[in-house]
């Protein structure tokens, strides 16, 4: 691998990502508009892309049939990488969608390969997330990885759906079958991140952009918290653990009849699509009650457990 040059180049920055539906390519552009527009700063991006495609939109069922290797991280091919990843860069900018609970399967495929254990050793990394809500997850998964292969975890920044849960829920769904994102019925609001939160996270660029000249780059997720890059919602963190429970069980369940495609699991993959209408047209407003009688006498833990998400 090639190593940088000397102290008067411009500090390189490669951005790994990969969206299906072109909401996380737009968050990522206005994200790196303060780096862009320094002369110091060499922007380079690699966008991943499956051998076999995740189509969008996505139909029913091939979605419901991603859910097991999604949640349990299984690798999918990817289309060979472009040589940028050869190079030794300043700053790596990781940015992904969340999958039931857990990285899209492009991102957590390239962060198990050959090429993420030489690019991100000793590298400072920030992570970009795009999603409905919830995140915690998924974050926990990559930080594992990241630190597998020893890179240097300096930032997370989370853009979210700020819908209520079941609305949200509602909403992407019609999205990602359909492929339009529009007000359904002219009553529910417009899927996915607001146009004024992506136009927003260009101030994240900017903290991004001010940290790169030090050598190291420094932690930057108090800086970042402060312009609320990551706001941890107690009642999604404590929902998404028990959903992540079941999910366990039933991508077991499935896996144990086939891979992805595998005719012999469809009768458990469409009995788990049932299952995800229940839980959330049931479980999650029950779990929402639930967690508001009970949060006033396990405040402190809360608490202590929405701090460690951001804790390297």
């Amino acid at each position: 691998m090639e190593t940088g040059g000397d102290r008067n180049d411009p500090k390189k920055v490669l951005v790994i990502s990969f969206s299906q539906s072109g909401q996380l390519t737009k968050i990522v552009t206005w994200l790196l508009a303060p780096l862009r527009a320094r002369p110091s700063v060499e922007v380079v991006y690699e966008t991943l892309i499956p051998t076999t495609p995740f189509p969008f939109p996505w139909p029913a069922y091939q979605f419901l049939d991603a859910f097991p290797e999604s949640f349990q991280e299984i690798a999918c091919p990817l289309d060979p990488q472009a040589t940028v990843l050869d190079r030794r860069y300043d700053m790596v900018i990781i940015a992904y969608q969340v999958w039931y609970l857990s990285p899209s399967i492009p991102i957590s495929s390239f962060l198990q390969s050959a090429a993420a254990r030489t690019l991100l050793h000793d590298t400072p990394v920030v992570t970009v997330v795009g999603c409905r809500n919830m995140w915690v997850r998924a974050h926990e998964q990559v930080k594992k990885r990241l630190h597998a292969v020893g890179a240097d975890l300096v930032g997370h920044i989370v853009l979210t759906d700020r819908a209520p849960n079941l609305v949200s829920a509602i909403t992407i769904v019609v999205w990602m079958l359909t492929g339009k994102r529009h007000r359904l019925f002219g009553l529910f609001p417009r899927p996915g991140v607001s146009e004024d939160d992506i136009a927003r996270c260009s101030r994240f660029g900017t903290v991004i952009a001010d940290a790169l000249p030090a050598s190291p780059v420094a932690n930057l997720q108090t800086r970042l918290n402060q312009i609320g890059a990551c706001e941890v919602v107690p009642h999604l963190l404590s929902l998404e653990r028990v959903a992540a429970r079941m999910f366990k069980k039933w991508s077991t369940w499935i896996m144990n009849k086939g891979g992805r495609g595998n005719r012999g699991r469809r009768p458990l993959v469409l009995m788990f699509g049932c299952y995800l209408i229940v839980a959330l047209a049931l479980a999650s407003p029950l779990s929402f009650l639930l967690f508001h009688l009970t949060a006033p006498f396990r405040r402190t833990g809360l608490e202590q457990q929405a701090q460690s998400v951001t804790r390297y």
